[in-house]
């Protein structure tokens, strides 16, 4: 199913944004002992999602860290 005016463009990785594809926007370490966590920033059709990728018990997981909400239709 189409919805009517919705975004119709191939995936282009070199243009800076890309609806619904990640982008790191920050590293962080708390101390010198702690793992690395990697902030992520994508936008959608609905708003700007963000999201951190940490370790945990040695696997990377992602967490949902915050989402700014708006409707495009």
């Amino acid at each position: 199913m189409r919805i009517e005016g919705s975004y119709d463009e191939d995936i282009d990785l070199s243009v800076r944004y890309q609806p619904g594809i990640p982008q790191p926007i920050g590293v962080f370490q708390f101390d010198s002992s702690s793992q690395l966590a990697i902030a992520l920033w994508y936008a959608s059709f609905e708003g700007h999602h963000f999201e951190v990728v940490a370790s945990k018990q040695g696997k990377m997981e992602l967490f949902e860290a915050g989402y700014a909400y708006f409707c495009a239709f």
